[in-house]
């Protein structure tokens, strides 16, 4: 039998507001606060339901992306600091002489590529983003390690 459209619904509202509190830091803990609001819930269902809420877990902890992807500073001329982006950059690895594969924590991809397209970097030719990976053209191998070493200046990591 599907499972209830409203009841997942207010399951994952539930579940939302429990991750807020920071009352969980476990699935099976999850699990037995929703429990504990009336809902049944297996351990792979919550795994289905953070999934679709972009849930990610940073420092042990489970976080809301409202939480934790805040949008970066803006400099006097408008554009994005290039010092936020190492908060959000995980890796960046060549593919090649001219694309750079670079990771991002979760959700955080197409806020990093919007960034470094208005940042006007010159080496950069093109970016496209998915939810935590972006393809990164260059115009040389030269230019695709200078963007490589340009994205970790600054800022601890965050949202691994």
């Amino acid at each position: 039998m599907p499972p209830d459209p409203d009841v997942t619904r207010q399951r994952r509202q539930a579940l939302t507001e429990l991750i807020r509190q920071g009352a969980a830091g476990t699935q099976a803990e999850l699990v037995a606060g929703l429990r504990s609001r009336g809902f049944t819930a297996t351990q792979s269902a919550i795994s289905r339901d953070l999934k679709h809420l972009g849930v990610a877990k940073v420092g042990g902890c489970y976080v809301l992306p409202a939480t934790f992807l805040t949008p970066p500073a803006q400099g006097a001329n408008g554009a994005f600091e290039a010092s936020d982006l190492a908060r959000w950059v995980k890796s960046a690895h060549a593919a090649g002489p001219y694309l750079l594969v670079v990771r991002t924590a979760v959700g955080a991809a197409s806020q990093v590529a919007a960034t470094l397209d208005g940042l006007g970097w010159g080496e950069i030719v093109g970016t496209v983003a998915g939810d935590d990976t972006i393809f990164l053209a260059t115009e040389s191998k030269n230019a695709q390690a200078k963007v490589a070493r340009r994205l970790f200046e600054s800022e601890p990591r965050t949202g691994g």
